[in-house]
């Protein structure tokens, strides 16, 4: 880390601890069976990136430029991990939560 800071270069770090990439890194590329997934500024993926809580029946009706990534379905709660283009509508019938690389 030292080395990059001083000197103004790059650094590749294959890691499999998210908190650590979140900590360190400024820029993240996420492979998968050889394809990658996401990629981009680690603060901008953060943000453009949301955790949307709702009924099974409000998460399909996410406004357009919304898509889901996952969704995850349990008793008693309902939620998808979704790349928004913006902000969400603040009326909507789902509360969003922030999300971390993990």
């Amino acid at each position: 880390m030292e080395f990059v800071a001083e000197f103004g270069a790059g650094a590749i770090r294959s890691s499999h601890a998210p908190a650590d990439v979140e900590r360190v890194c400024d820029y993240l590329i996420v492979l998968s069976e050889c394809s990658v997934q996401v990629a981009g500024d680690v603060r901008e993926l953060l943000v453009g990136h949301r955790r949307v809580v709702g009924t099974r029946a409000d998460l399909e009706r996410l406004a357009s430029g919304v898509e889901v990534i996952r969704t995850e379905h349990s008793p008693g709660r309902n939620s998808a991990i979704a790349r928004v283009d913006g902000a969400l509508p603040i009326d909507a019938p789902w509360v969003t939560e922030s999300v971390d690389l993990d």
